[in-house]
């Protein structure tokens, strides 16, 4: 039989249905306040988000996710590696998104929206991610490269800055910080300056510094090799809105000539 905070939870979830999309911020932050006092009774809490997911109409299935989300997200801040929310989650996390990818076309990229964060944020490790991405590139044949699905979801809103792990302070002083070892004295010449990656943009695509952002918030700019080497980084950038640009014909082509870069809503 069900507790009444279980009742309570499976009550404010169903409420969703009350509303229009795009759902408030505070709507899943009461969602989540009552997960949270479910803790006890986790399983019956995520089995009710997974058979929500289930049944609900597709424009409610984002806002199903945002629930989930915001539940793990918030289990780990209050228990750290005691959090129940996620690995109860993972264990139907295939099903869960195969019922999600049920949304609306122009909201799937928001599902691997998600997966990319959790995989920056080590929500949930590498080893579990992978199959969850390649499932949604190889199913449903949607792009998973974190930089194109940012600009699709976001647009000219698209800030990189969130798949670091630790946000906010200095972070244009970090990416344009040079790596390059010191010469000591086995050369004469000076080295070059370092010079600041640029913050124009073709419309539609992404600057050098937004590139640079991404690359070391992935790890790739190894020994500095993109921050100290500005045609090095030029050229990667080049191919990153070469990329953007293809996608976007494939898209046009695809759905012909409709608006999918503004306007969204977006809890994370």
């Amino acid at each position: 039989m069900e507790t009444e905070v279980v009742r309570a939870f499976n009550a404010e979830l169903v409420s969703l249905y009350e509303l229009r999309p795009p759902i408030s911020k505070k709507k899943i932050v009461d969602i989540t306040k009552a997960a949270m006092k479910a803790i006890k009774y986790y399983k019956h809490v995520v089995f009710g988000v997974e058979k929500f997911l289930m049944k609900c109409k597709a424009e409610y299935k984002i806002p199903g996710l945002y629930c989930i989300d915001s539940i793990i997200r918030q289990s780990r801040h209050q228990f750290k590696d005691k959090d129940v929310f996620g690995p109860r989650f993972a264990i139907n996390m295939q099903a869960t998104l195969s019922n999600l990818l049920n949304c609306k076309a122009d909201d799937k990229l928001k599902v691997v929206r998600v997966l990319n964060l959790w995989k920056s944020h080590e929500i949930f490790d590498t080893a579990k991610l992978r199959p969850w991405l390649e499932y949604c590139r190889d199913v449903h044949g949607l792009e998973i490269d974190v930089v194109v699905v940012e600009k699709s979801v976001k647009g000219d809103q698209a800030d990189f800055s969130i798949y670091s792990r630790v946000h906010g302070r200095g972070d244009k002083r970090k990416v344009v910080e040079s790596h390059v070892p010191s010469s000591g004295n086995r050369s004469r010449t000076p080295p070059l300056p370092v010079r600041e990656p640029s913050d124009d943009a073709i419309e539609g695509g992404v600057s050098e510094r937004e590139t640079l952002a991404m690359l070391t918030t992935m790890g790739l700019d190894l020994g500095g090799m993109f921050t100290s080497d500005s045609s090095l980084l030029q050229k990667v950038n080049k191919l990153v809105n070469d990329k953007l640009i293809e996608r976007r014909e494939l898209d046009s082509r695809r759905q012909g000539n409709i608006k999918v870069w503004t306007g969204f809503f977006v809890f994370l």
